[in-house]
């Protein structure tokens, strides 16, 4: 199987261009998980956001939280994977607060199922 790339952006529901996808109600999206339905599995994650942010790795009932520094990275090996991913919904309601700086990016490195 290949590699590929892909990144995925969200700065609110208001976001409307610098969100990708740029589609409507992409929030539930993000917070149900069917967003990187056809990307899995996941080999390798990036993600930026606000400090604080919750997510959830392969149905974990616990979330990770994003530090201080703003960013998380993870490098799978030895054919472990990420076969679903989440955010909660609270961490990104934030992102549509009047005057909020809040974003989130997501780089992926996953198994596109080409050979």
């Amino acid at each position: 199987m290949a590699n590929a790339i892909k990144q995925f952006r969200y700065y609110g529901n208001g976001g409307g261009e610098k969100n990708e996808p740029n589609e409507e109600y992409v929030m539930n999206k993000w917070v149900n998980g069917e967003l990187f339905t056809d990307y899995f599995p996941i080999r390798q994650l990036g993600i930026q956001s606000l400090p604080g942010t919750k997510f959830y790795l392969n149905n974990a009932e616990d979330p990770i939280i994003i530090g201080h520094t703003g960013l998380y990275e993870l490098e799978l090996e030895n054919g472990v994977e990420i076969s679903a991913l989440n955010f909660d919904y609270n961490s990104l309601q934030i992102f549509d607060t009047e005057g909020s700086q809040g974003y989130l990016l997501v780089d992926i490195v996953y198994d596109s199922r080409e050979a």
